[in-house]
């Protein structure tokens, strides 16, 4: 059918009915037929329509049809011939040069002769006409044979000179044709510049496409990069794509990557969704930070715009997470859309939009301080304590907004008159509003009035507004409010289109505060969060005092912003707004500074800004423990009319002013003031009556009258309000923890101060007084009574008095309730009762059901207790297994005591090692005294028998856990020790000062170490200090003259110790290294860098053991550390193993070391696909690495001979590092292929740049090669 219709359409041509030829092509190709289009635009190209024919030729090129795209685009090129338009022609009549047939293509190649030539490019225009005359054609090769190359000018001046001094758009367009590959794309690229920043985008495309055609190969895919942006500025989003897929081709992350997600967007414009997602999700595996994260961001806006909010929001999360300040702003913006569109994500959007007001970037936080505000992001009233009024409100302003003015009243007024806290004001505001409208304004600043000195802050602050614009209103109200008032009968568009016109009012008093009000809706609205931060931005920078004000408030939540919009708002903004902005820059400030920024609030008309700036002043002052200056504040709010009486009593009872709380009670009319009044009283028989039962207010005050009584010696009353406690079940306290000189009731092992208990409390102040048998009364009665903290302290004081029988009673109780705590303690004293009365078997298994109960602040103090009993029962076995699980835990008595067991049984044993480390281990508790005697011990003792390298250790884990204190043990084993060389690492850790120095001297003396010492007493006798020279000189004047003395080093003695015995014991792979060490002396980095002291003297066996160890440690960072270096020790024996090893470094996080071994070992076999996989990805990354990645894949290309990806991998080096032996190898191969293609200016700057780095052999091979230039 097609081709009975193609014939019809070539009848209708040949016959000379053009247009009927046409309306038939037309209709052909539109069914996607190549040859239709191609006949197309031969026929429009014969009517003069040269676009026409263009468009139609450009579709078939597009098409990737192999016989008609090579025949568009020879027609094309020729068309561009006619038309002068050098590098159009060249980038199409490439294409037909590449293309199938070789007559079309040997044509193509001799029109490249005559296109190069006009570029400027002589070495194309001879590749192109040697191409022509070694082509099968034999007419091509005869019309070839009589083409002449033109004589290229021999520019005075070098291209690269003629750059540097270039100025304008003239000097580099003429740059153009300089004959510099490089330079030629340079100089495009500053066109492009100037182009692209003036909107000259069709220029900026022929420079663009003149690089292309003749610049360097180094510069081509950027110029490829660039092209694409400027055809998708141009709308031509087909010739976009193509240019990025030549861009997404260059090795360079720079330059791909960011090609890719271009490609991705133009590619979802044109329709490829799923192709677009997939280059986005390819940037985002390539791990590269910057493009990964514009990826995500593109790939969050396709998914919000195709309705995927869940993937949406994983995507904008992923970007602030990021903390990158680019494309933040963007996401940010887009959360404000996915509000709109998926309100059911209305709690994470408000999570993410949390996380964005705190973001590093000034943008993003300021957007997300903004959404914030956002109408949908505010909490819903609360429906019962606002009860009829607010379906009132609702209600009302649906009658307002239909045009129902009297039902609207109505309903407001019943609103208004509810006195709901937050709908009533709500009702005012827009019964001021409907009185405005229907021209009551004496009404409307009643109601206005009234809101603005009221309690609701925030509705204070647009009642205030709103009336100081009704004062400034004339006969018309004020522009401002007349566009708020619109909103109750325009369309959100048209209201909005309001506001941006009173924002370019021109008035300048007016568009200032137009503008910060139509931020404000804009971001209270999430219709446009960019322009709304510019909007309040722009106002707070007018100079305008009520704009500067209004905006500082709208973005009172946007961090690093908000305070200096206040601070500039509080100097020079509005009176009438003032007050607001004074509170907010309260609660912004430092508490020093606090008391006088509040002060205009607390001073206010506002009732409600009043009572807030007290009540917060008040709350600061109290976490900050400055009770006096909180009172004042309770003071304040009490005249207010605020319950503060009882803050304010308690306040002064903490700070022992207990007549001044005995006035505060006397004031207040409640019943916890009542027995506040009785108990100050010490009417303790009527408080006891008139305790509020269940009060936790009433218990903390009586608790800290019990403290401040207790504070002043007064036992009897500290008693007697105790014991009106005893019965109160444990309360929170009113303060973080007890105050620190209290010694009543110490708490019981496991008590972390999470409630007090009073009955606890007057058990310990019972012990304190003798009264054993009270307190064990008290604490009886209480745990009979439910009190868990009762019980658990009565299971400890049973112990403590021996009463082993009680014990075991009052254990089975505790471990039949079921509370975790309580049934751990119980299980621990049960078994101490049993072990104590010789029962070790029992005692072992109470302590087994105290570890099963699994309460962590219990379980490694049960662990101890259990090994104990194994260890007395012969089980060594179990009993190091839970020892070390005690010790490895995060619990300091645990940790401590087990140390001190487990180092006491290994040192019996003969481990001193494992002792030390143990006792480091209980040392590093912090409560470990016992700990440190043991360690002072062990490296005293190995000294006096020699064992130098055990006391060093012992040194070594001293000074780990007590900085302090190690030098003088140094000293004192460095003065026992008769071997020179361990003398000199002892007085190495007791210090680097040159009176140390001496004394290590000293000792090297007096062991016979003359030389030794001499050089150090030299070095030292021009110090700068006059005491250390007297004694160095002095000391070098008593040597004996040496003859000829040996070579002595001049460095000092103090050197870092290199520890001689590993600590790591042997593992099994899985096990972890020494589980009871601190991290930072064995089984961190110390354990590393002794790994490599044991490669380093070829002990490779123990190192992989210690390796092993720290693969399957805490430290993730350490573990891919000791995977690479565990593949390094593989690397020349069992190259297998070795990349296992890298590998699984790579999958655990070591990606950029680990391709890079992964790369070397490829490239070793010469297996270039594989090593292109792993150094690339070592590009992609960037960092340090990624030059010497770019240099080895150029070394492998120049060795396999592919001098192309050479040029590309080296070029690619030159621009990612600096570091001279990469540059010496880069610059070197590239002048060496660069003279061999005879572009003997780019070879002589490139080898002179090699030479001039120094580094052998590259430097010296570019020297050579420069004199064969010369």
């Amino acid at each position: 059918m097609a081709s009975e219709q193609l014939d019809a359409a070539m009848d209708h041509w040949r016959a000379g009915d053009l247009d009927t030829a046409a309306a038939l092509f037309r209709e052909i190709a539109a069914t996607g037929d190549p040859e239709a289009s191609h006949l197309l635009a031969g026929l429009l190209h014969e009517q003069g329509d040269l676009d026409g024919a263009e468009a139609a030729h450009r579709s078939v090129v597009q098409s990737g049809d192999p016989v008609f795209g090579q025949r568009s685009a020879m027609a094309m090129g020729m068309m561009f011939i006619h038309a002068k338009e050098w590098p159009a022609a060249h980038r199409v009549l490439s294409i037909a040069s590449d293309g199938a047939d070789f007559e079309v293509a040997a044509l193509a190649d001799t029109a490249l002769v005559l296109v190069c030539s006009q570029l400027g490019d002589a070495r194309a225009a001879r590749e192109a006409l040697e191409r022509a005359r070694r082509c099968d054609s034999p007419a091509v090769v005869e019309l070839s044979a009589r083409l002449e190359l033109p004589d290229f000018p021999d520019e005075r001046v070098p291209a690269h000179d003629r750059y540097a001094a270039a100025e304008d758009e003239d000097d580099f367009l003429a740059l153009l044709t300089c004959g510099d590959p490089e330079v030629v794309a340079l100089a495009s690229f500053r066109l492009h510049r100037m182009y692209a920043d003036a909107g000259r985008f069709a220029a900026a495309r022929e420079v663009l496409e003149h690089a292309v055609a003749a610049g360097d190969e180094g510069h081509r895919a950027e110029a490829y990069g660039l092209l694409g942006a400027v055809l998708a500025e141009l709308g031509e989003d087909g010739e976009a794509a193509a240019a990025y897929r030549v861009a997404a081709e260059d090795p360079r992350p720079g330059v791909r990557l960011p090609a890719i997600v271009e490609l991705a967007e133009v590619t979802a414009r044109l329709g490829g969704e799923g192709e677009a997602r997939s280059l986005l999700h390819r940037v985002v595996a390539s791990g590269h930070a910057e493009h990964g994260v514009r990826a995500r961001a593109v790939l969050a806006r396709m998914q919000a715009e195709t309705g995927e909010a869940a993937a949406a929001l994983a995507s904008v999360r992923a970007v602030l997470e990021a903390a990158d300040g680019t494309w933040a702003p963007a996401c940010v913006a887009l959360l404000a859309t996915l509000l709109e569109r998926a309100p059911d994500a209305r709690d994470e959007i408000a999570e993410l939009a949390r996380t964005a007001a705190r973001h590093p970037a000034r943008d993003a936080a300021f957007l997300g301080a903004l959404l914030l505000g956002h109408d949908a992001l505010r909490p819903p009233p609360d429906a019962p304590a606002e009860g009829p009024a607010l379906p009132d409100v609702d209600a009302g302003l649906e009658r307002f907004r239909s045009g129902d003015l009297d039902g609207a009243r109505r309903l407001l007024r019943r609103a208004a008159d509810a006195g709901a806290p937050v709908q009533a004001p709500r009702a005012m505001l827009a019964l001021a509003e409907l009185e405005i409208g229907a021209g009551d304004r004496e009404q409307a600043e009643e109601l206005l009035t009234y809101v603005a000195e009221g309690d609701d802050v925030a509705q204070g602050f647009q009642a205030a507004f709103l009336l100081h614009l009704l004062r400034l209103s004339g006969e018309q109200p004020h522009p401002v409010l007349g566009a708020l008032l619109d909103r109750r009968r325009l369309g959100r568009e048209e209201w909005l289109a309001r506001h941006r016109a009173v924002a370019r009012h021109p008035d300048p008093a007016v568009s200032a505060i137009g503008a910060a009000v139509c931020g404000h809706v804009l971001a209270s609205s999430g219709y446009d969060l960019p322009g709304a931060a510019a909007m309040l931005r722009a106002a707070a920078d007018d100079g305008d005092p009520l704009a500067l004000s209004y905006a500082a408030v709208a973005c009172k939540d946007a961090p690093g912003e908000a305070s200096a919009l206040l601070r500039r708002a509080g100097q020079g903004g509005h009176p009438a707004l003032a007050p607001w902005v004074a509170y907010l820059l309260g609660g912004l400030v430092a508490t020093g500074e606090a008391r006088e920024a509040y002060g205009p609030a607390l001073e206010a008309g506002s009732r409600g800004l009043r009572v807030a700036a007290a009540t917060e002043l008040a709350a600061r002052y109290e976490r900050e423990g400055d009770l006096a200056a909180a009172c004042p504040m309770y003071e304040r709010l009490a005249a207010e009319g605020e319950p503060a009486l009882g803050a304010l009593a308690l306040a002064l009872v903490r700070l022992d002013d207990l007549e001044g709380a005995r006035a505060a009670c006397a004031r207040d009319s409640g019943a916890v003031a009542a027995f506040g009044a009785l108990l100050l009283d010490r009417d303790f028989a009527g408080a006891a009556q008139a305790f509020p039962a269940g009060d936790a207010t009433a218990t903390a005050f009586a608790l800290e009258c019990a403290y401040a009584w207790h504070r002043a010696g007064d036992a009897p009353a500290t008693a007697h309000t105790l014991t009106l406690l005893a019965p109160v079940a444990p309360v929170a306290p009113s303060r973080t923890e007890p105050p620190a000189e209290q010694s009543v009731a110490p708490l019981a092992p496991g008590d972390r101060a999470r409630t007090w208990s009073p009955a606890a409390l007057l058990a310990g102040l019972l012990e304190e007084r003798g009264d054993v048998a009270g307190a064990r009364r008290v604490l009886g009665e209480a745990a009979a009574g439910g009190d868990l903290a009762c019980r658990r302290r009565l299971l400890v004081h049973l112990l403590v008095q021996g009463d082993l029988d009680a014990v075991v009673a009052e254990a089975e109780r505790a471990v039949a309730g079921g509370d975790p705590e309580t049934t751990a303690t119980g299980y621990r004293t049960w078994g101490a009762a049993r072990r104590a009365s010789g029962d070790l078997e029992e005692a072992a298994r109470l302590f087994r059901s105290g570890v099963a109960v699994g309460f962590p602040d219990a379980t490694p103090g049960l662990r101890v207790e259990l090994a104990r009993v194994l260890r007395e029962l012969g089980d060594h076995a179990g009993a190091d297994r839970e020892i070390r699980l005690a010790v490895e835990s995060d619990d300091p008595a645990a940790v401590a005591g087990g140390g001190v067991l487990l180092g006491g049984w290994l040192r019996e044993e003969g481990d001193l090692h494992g002792a030390a480390r143990a006792f480091a281990a209980a040392a590093g508790a912090g409560v470990g005294g016992t700990a440190l005697d043991d360690l002072d011990a062990l490296a005293r003792e190995a000294c006096l028998r020699g064992d130098h390298g055990l006391a060093l250790d012992v040194l070594d884990l001293l000074g780990t856990h007590l900085r302090a204190g190690v030098a003088g043990l140094a000293v004192e084993l460095g003065d026992m020790c008769a071997d020179p060389a361990a003398v000199r690492r002892y007085y190495e850790l007791a210090g680097t000062d040159p009176f140390t120095e001496l004394r290590a001297a000293e000792r090297l003396e007096e062991l016979g170490e003359a030389a030794q010492a001499r050089a150090v007493y030299a070095r030292l006798s021009d110090h700068e200090d006059a005491d250390v020279r007297f004694v160095a000189t002095g000391a070098l004047a008593a040597q004996p003259v040496i003859p000829a003395p040996p070579v002595i080093p001049v460095a000092p003695i103090i050197q870092p110790v290199v520890p001689t015995t590993p600590v790591a014991q042997p593992v099994t792979p899985g096990a972890p290294v020494a589980v009871i060490v601190p991290e930072a002396a064995v089984s961190g980095e110390g354990a590393f860098d002794r790994a490599g002291d044991l490669l380093g003297g070829g002990r490779v066996e123990e190192a992989r053991r210690v390796y092993l160890g720290l693969v399957d440690g805490p430290d993730g960072d350490l573990a891919v550390r000791a995977m690479i270096a565990l593949g390094r020790t593989y690397r020349d024996e069992d190259a297998d193993r070795a990349r296992a090893w890298y590998l699984r470094a790579v999958e655990e996080g070591g990606g950029h070391e680990g391709a890079m071994h992964l790369g070397a070992l490829a490239e070793r076999d010469h297996d270039f696909p594989e090593a292109l996989t792993w150094y690339q990805r070592v590009i992609d990354a960037g960092g340090e690495q990624a030059g010497s990645a770019a240099a080895h894949l150029g070394g492998l290309c120049y060795h396999l001979g592919d001098r192309d990806g050479a040029l590309r991998y080296y070029e690619l080096t030159l621009g990612l590092t600096e570091q001279g032996d990469l540059v010496a190898e880069a610059a070197c191969r590239l002048g060496e292929i660069r003279y061999e293609r005879g572009d003997l200016e780019p070879a002589r700057y490139l080898l002179r740049r090699a030479a001039a780095t120094g580094h052998a052999p590259y430097a010296t091979e570019a020297t050579t090669l420069l004199t064969k230039l010369t």
